[in-house]
């Protein structure tokens, strides 16, 4: 299978392929919705979600380090998208 195509449906794929070609689906999805070149935002502010979800399952939410980390990826992620071309 090409790296740009999709699986047939009712393909028989190994766990790695899948993932493979959901990442892909993912990405082309991603792209029509924001732009190619706002994808290191977005991929900004899922994981600021993730470490979010994480500080809150281990109640650091509102601790010093975490709250630096959270502020730092929020600021780089305004900067990229000021930077990006409109």
């Amino acid at each position: 299978m090409q790296m740009n195509e999709m699986p047939s449906i009712g393909a028989t794929l190994t766990y790695g392929e899948a993932i493979e070609a959901y990442d892909r689906f993912e990405r082309t999805m991603l792209e029509k919705a924001y732009g190619a070149e706002l994808l290191p935002a977005v991929g900004l502010y899922d994981l600021l979600w993730q470490l979010e979800s994480l500080a809150q399952k281990f109640g650091i939410e509102g601790k010093g380090a975490f709250s630096r980390l959270k502020r730092e990826i929020r600021s780089f992620s305004v900067l990229e998208r000021e930077d990006c071309p409109r």
